[in-house]
């Protein structure tokens, strides 16, 4: 049996979001002359809704309209409220699922799902990547899969 390493890169929505929030809100902030510091992790709760309310106060100060429609140029402040009410909404999508279907992923499915199976007598699984995980490869080799 022949082996392929792949380097692991991590696909997951939440985390390229996370990566992206980290790298764009602080230079989005810095250009309209604000700071934006998180910790690890940027929290929607808290480093998002906080960002967003001074952006909005600083539209407010400016009195500055938000363009609409055809032809019209955005703003920098008006991208940045953008960018970040576009963060917040996909958070929200984020969390109302993982209240809904907890943390569940397709690698932590696959064990339980082939045990429920062999009893039915499927001996040969076929997966997509989604179930790929080191704990899923050495169930399927100790069991021979």
């Amino acid at each position: 049996m022949v082996h392929v390493c792949l380097e692991e890169v991590d696909t997951n929505p939440r985390t390229k979001m996370q990566t992206k929030m980290k790298e764009e809100m602080p230079t989005v902030a810095a250009e309209l002359g604000l700071r934006f510091h998180t910790g690890p992790k940027v929290k929607a709760k808290e480093d998002l809704k906080k960002l967003r309310k001074r952006l909005k106060t600083l539209q407010a100060q400016q009195q500055i309209v938000f363009a609409h429609g055809k032809g019209q140029r955005k703003s920098i402040l008006q991208r940045a409220v953008e960018a970040v009410e576009q963060y917040l909404t996909r958070q929200k999508g984020y969390d109302d699922y993982n209240h809904s279907f907890g943390e569940r992923s397709d690698s932590r499915t696959l064990i339980p799902m082939l045990k429920k199976l062999q009893g039915l007598g499927y001996t040969k699984p076929v997966a997509d990547a989604g179930f790929e995980s080191e704990e899923n490869y050495t169930w399927c080799e100790e069991n021979g899969k």
